[in-house]
């Protein structure tokens, strides 16, 4: 049966438990690509499958927590046209003021991605880029679509991948994090496009004030690339 978001009802409420994070393994790259792979080749309508495939793309190419991919708005990724340097600007969930947002850089194979989604599926009535069904839609989650069903999809697919690791979502977090490390060696930079307030290594007062410049920024984003 093919997999479909429609049929799970979960909120995002109190009632959400956690993925088992199997020790936070880091997804390989191989992996990522077979599992977004597994997305384009669903026996699903357009829809359904152009927004599977991207909720994957940005959690593997910006780092995010499930959390906050599933709260994304249209509104947030506005700044993707600037002919500057395009980024998003989204929600920081593990900051304590709940206002607090992190600006993301992307490359611009990701920015086409995202582009091609937004000119297609933007409406007036609705804020949120994954919005939730009908039946799963409750004050709490406020329209977007949930962590939970985010998750179950997520592991759908890695058993139709049959990987020899048991992942996470939480993976391609790590995932993301390892390939800018690897491929940057920027404290600073990972830092900032992962929403953390402190560096490792670095004392509070340098993860405070030391900065990534611009035009490191786009050096690090061109080294890293398009993780597809």
């Amino acid at each position: 049966m093919p997999y479909n978001f429609e049929n799970i009802t979960d909120s995002h409420d109190r009632s959400f438990k956690r993925e088992k994070r199997s020790g936070d393994l880091v997804m390989s790259v191989e992996d990522y690509s077979k599992l977004l792979s597994a997305v384009q080749n669903r026996p699903a309508n357009r829809r359904k499958k152009q927004r599977d495939y991207l909720v994957f793309v940005l959690m593997g190419n910006m780092g995010l927590r499930v959390s906050e991919v599933a709260i994304l708005k249209f509104s947030d990724f506005i700044h993707v046209h600037d002919p500057e340097f395009p980024y998003a600007r989204v929600t920081n969930l593990k900051q304590e003021d709940p206002r607090a947002t992190k600006d993301i850089y992307l490359h611009a194979d990701i920015v086409k991605i995202v582009k091609r989604f937004l000119k297609m599926h933007k409406r007036k009535d609705q804020p949120y880029l994954f919005p939730g069904t009908a039946s799963s839609v409750t004050p709490q989650d406020s329209g977007h679509i949930s962590p939970r069903q985010i998750s179950r999809a997520f592991q759908h697919y890695c058993r139709s991948c049959r990987f020899d690791r048991k992942y996470s979502t939480h993976c391609l977090r790590h995932m993301y994090a390892s390939i800018v490390e690897e491929r940057t060696h920027c404290a600073s930079f990972l830092r900032d496009q992962l929403g953390h307030s402190t560096m490792p290594g670095y004392s509070q007062v340098q993860s405070r004030y030391v900065h990534t410049m611009l035009h490191t920024r786009r050096k690090c984003i061109e080294k890293i690339g398009a993780i597809l």
